[in-house]
């Protein structure tokens, strides 16, 4: 698997997370298989030493505290469009 490849399986399997902690697993990951490419590894190489890509999202969801992951949800579900309240606004029984 490529470096890029690897990088959005992450990213996807992240995508519930708080965009900062995303970005942050992001470079720290892609800061690791630059390294080990430096070292001479070839690219695949690199990215299987570090692990599946369901192995590390499963350590990063029990590293980040469930009080932040709610606060971010919440968060999330307080930003509606225009067009979800215009829609809330119509639909809403009189």
């Amino acid at each position: 698997m490529s470096k890029q490849e690897f990088l959005e399986q992450l990213r996807k399997g992240l995508s519930g997370l708080p965009q900062d902690d995303v970005e942050e697993r992001l470079n720290f990951y892609s800061e690791i298989i630059d390294d080990r490419i430096e070292e001479g590894f070839p690219e695949d190489e690199a990215v299987s030493a570090i692990g599946s890509v369901d192995e590390i999202t499963a350590q990063v969801v029990a590293d980040i505290p469930l009080s932040k992951i709610a606060k971010q949800r919440i968060r999330s579900e307080k930003k509606r469009s225009v067009g979800e309240i215009i829609l809330l606004v119509i639909g809403f029984p009189l």
